[in-house]
């Protein structure tokens, strides 16, 4: 899930227009160099960071996997808190409506909270490299607790070793800033259970033989399906299922629900945003050319320049618009390749 600087964006174009870490960072055990290596973590090493490249890393957070929307702190008026840069975010998934108790009127009260990424105690400093692996990637806590999945480390769990690397080096440099983000309940008490990582035979991957784009596509796929994480935005979740699952038939299939008071959005925006369908289908980006798509992924805006709703980090300083044209054209040509798979959704339509 992602929160992007949309007011920040309606005061510089003056028209009215979801992560690496743990969520939920009310975290106070003591770390130790030595917790967090276990022998059933399948993606790290015990010093994975050794080598990791802080530049590529710093591309993937700032950039790819925008873990500044979700891990900076906000100012009332919705724009990231640069001097706290992933120092952590009180609050960012539901609105703090106090304890009216099971079955009250504001049942599930409390928030959850994004933790502090920074180079600091209430941060990841005393972590080891594999305590933040495990964390982005495999959803444990050095405590053995489970992250909330709105942290997608199901889909972070697939990233290769090289950039896993990069994201610890790079975290490493980041200033630290001295804040304890905490979760109320019901969040600050472990799920009860964690999605399985998103199985990679299962994501569609486009034919080789005779296909000259194959290389780009397949580019695009990994950074899709696991950099960027436009699959978990992107995927429509299964009807009448808590925890919210998504629907791993419908993989880029849109219409994924977010809640306009979750976004923080004014009031001229629909209560519900469904994403964009992304496949082939008339119903997705049929009839639409890898400009097209490159322009909605850099610049936030439609054919008929219209603007893309969030929380896709598009646009004038937003996050997207940092993508090289490189791999913003590796995105579009891998999606224009996925089968297409009928899935209409609302417009998003803001009101004047």
């Amino acid at each position: 899930m992602r929160q992007s600087m949309w007011l920040l964006v309606f005061a510089a174009a003056s028209v009215p227009v979801v992560l690496v870490g743990a969520c939920g960072g009310d975290d106070t055990s003591v770390p130790t160099q030595d917790a967090g290596k276990d022998s059933t973590t399948d993606t790290a090493t015990d010093s994975p960071s050794a080598g990791g490249d802080p530049v590529r890393g710093k591309y993937i957070v700032d950039t790819l996997a925008s873990c500044g929307d979700c891990h900076t702190p906000r100012n009332p008026n919705g724009t990231p808190k640069m001097d706290q840069y992933l120092a952590g975010n009180d609050c960012f998934v539901g609105v703090d409506r106090g304890d009216a108790g099971p079955g009250g009127p504001n049942d599930p009260p409390g928030c959850l909270s994004a933790r502090n990424l920074t180079n600091h105690e209430t941060g990841l400093k005393n972590r080891s490299d594999q305590e933040i692996r495990d964390m982005f990637q495999n959803g444990k806590r050095p405590t053995g607790d489970l992250l909330y999945p709105v942290m997608p480390y199901w889909v972070y769990h697939n990233m290769t070793d090289a950039d896993a690397n990069a994201v610890v080096a790079y975290l490493r440099t980041v200033p630290g800033v001295d804040h304890r983000s905490t979760s109320q309940a019901p969040w600050n008490s472990p799920p009860p259970g964690a999605p399985p990582p998103i199985d990679l035979n299962k994501v569609y991957a486009p034919p080789k033989d005779g296909n000259a784009d194959y290389d780009s596509q397949m580019r695009g796929r990994y950074i899709a399906a696991v950099s960027a994480a436009c699959i978990e935005c992107h995927t429509p979740e299964l009807k009448d299922v808590n925890p919210p699952t998504p629907d791993r038939s419908k993989w880029f299939a849109g219409n994924r629900i977010f809640k306009r008071a979750d976004l923080h959005l004014p009031t001229n925006f629909p209560e519900e945003i469904h994403s964009a369908n992304l496949t082939s289908d008339p119903t997705g980006l049929g009839g639409r050319s890898v400009a097209d798509i490159v322009k909605a992924i850099k610049e936030g805006l439609e054919p008929d320049g219209g603007v893309v709703c969030p929380p896709m980090p598009a646009g004038h300083l937003q996050p997207y618009s940092g993508i090289t044209n490189e791999d913003a054209t590796d995105i579009a040509k891998y999606l224009l390749s996925l089968p297409p798979i009928a899935n209409p959704r609302p417009d998003c339509q803001p009101t004047p």
